[in-house]
């Protein structure tokens, strides 16, 4: 006899009715499991994120986090933390030690320079928490640029020029040498200002011509050596102003005179380096007076020629030049 079909209310439950609600029951359980795992605890250790290779004297971020034991972020974490380095010139912005505000939800970057080539160990510790936190940061020679600028450019031969050798750092003052160079000519070295990461060149000797120059930095424990760019530095021929003397003056007739004429330039005072050296030829109006005289050490040329006729003789000098002085006439000198 089949009692539910006398029973209208006796009507099966489908299977997966049951199975449904089975389901959303495990879901629920499941998702307060999970909220449970999500939900930080309190803070017992320090993380850090930091780059690997950094250059040295660049500042770099690194950010701090304070975790739980399932590496939750403790957005509640007021703990108070020290940093240190194995490179004693390291340093930190803020600085430490620095206590965490709740503003910081468990997360502080720092900005850090670290000034010491190699691999560098960098340490976050809270006294409160489980030990110390550390991460290695490698720290490499940075790249500099080497430039030279002249007090003068175009100079003349003779003039005082200050050569400017700067080397441009990416961090922290270079020190080290620059060796500088006359076209590939090797001229001397200078010391590196600690301060403002330049060396001053001075010289009044340059040739007359273009030079080519070239400072090479030797780098140090923070910079790589480099070569600076060519400079042009060019030198012109320094004038020369001639006057001319004679003794005695008056002359006598088919006597002996002394014509004098000193050479004299924007180079300097002679006797020294820079004197003109070459000829001076006299002019008695338009007739020379003998060949050119040598001119001496002291700038100065002479000769003794005699006058065969009474009247005033117009005397000149004209200085011929040289490789690094122009030539010039003097004024007319009434003999």
């Amino acid at each position: 006899m089949d009692f539910c079909a006398r029973r209208r209310t006796c009507a099966p439950v489908p299977t997966q009715t049951f199975l449904s609600m089975k389901f959303w029951r495990l879901a629920a359980l499941l998702a307060m499991l999970a909220l449970s795992t999500l939900a930080a605890g309190q803070a017992t250790q320090l993380t850090i994120v930091a780059p690997f290779n950094v250059g040295v004297g660049a500042a770099f971020s690194m950010t701090v986090k304070a975790v739980d034991a399932n590496q939750n972020i403790d957005t509640s974490y007021t703990g108070t933390i020290s940093l240190s380095s194995t490179d004693t010139n390291a340093s930190f912005s803020p600085q430490p030690p620095y206590t965490f505000t709740l503003a910081d939800a468990g997360i502080h970057s720092f900005q850090v320079h670290l000034n010491t080539t190699g691999t560098q160990t960098i340490f976050v510790n809270d006294g409160n928490l489980n030990g110390n936190t550390s991460i290695n940061v490698s720290a490499s020679a940075l790249n500099t640029t080497t430039t030279i600028a002249s007090s003068s450019n175009p100079s003349v031969y003779g003039q005082l020029v200050n050569f400017t050798i700067t080397v441009q750092p990416n961090g922290p003052p270079p020190t080290a040498n620059v060796a500088y160079f006359d076209n590939g000519r090797f001229i001397n070295t200078q010391a590196v200002n600690c301060c403002s990461g330049q060396a001053t060149v001075s010289s009044n000797q340059l040739p007359v011509g273009v030079h080519s120059l070239t400072a090479q930095y030797s780098g140090d424990n923070n910079y790589v050596a480099n070569v600076s760019n060519p400079f042009n530095q060019t030198v012109n021929k320094a004038t020369t102003t001639v006057t001319v003397t004679a003794a005695p003056n008056p002359a006598q007739v088919n006597q002996t005179d002394q014509l004098t004429a000193n050479v004299s330039s924007s180079a300097g005072t002679c006797p020294g380096q820079t004197c003109p050296t070459g000829t001076v030829t006299f002019f008695d109006g338009a007739t020379p007076i003998g060949s050119g005289a040598p001119v001496g050490p002291d700038g100065s040329s002479l000769i003794f020629p005699s006058f065969s006729t009474t009247g005033n003789h117009p005397i000149t000098a004209q200085y011929s030049g040289d490789t690094n002085f122009l030539g010039s006439t003097s004024s007319v000198l009434t003999l």
